[in-house]
């Protein structure tokens, strides 16, 4: 059901909205290997007190662009990019 809406809704995306969802979909094997090394520090200090309906959106928010940055970062390197194909 969930792939289903995403290719109705994603055959009208513009092509700046294609690139988007083709520059995360290209980092999203090193999102998913990265992403607990962002949970980590919340989970150890406790930074998860709030009402889980803006604790949980803002730290996908936080390890998701942090993995999507060190993906990147890692992509970038000769020596490195091999570790994230």
């Amino acid at each position: 059901m969930v792939f289903m809406l995403c290719r109705y809704f994603g055959e009208g995306l513009s092509d700046k909205g294609n690139q988007v969802v083709g520059f995360i979909s290209k980092h999203s094997l090193g999102i998913y290997l990265l992403h607990p090394i962002f949970l980590w520090p919340m989970k150890e200090f406790g930074w998860y007190q709030g009402h889980p309906a803006w604790v949980i959106p803002l730290w996908i928010v936080i390890s998701g662009a942090g993995a999507l940055w060190m993906s990147w970062i890692v992509s970038k390197s000769e020596k490195t990019r091999w570790l994230l194909p």
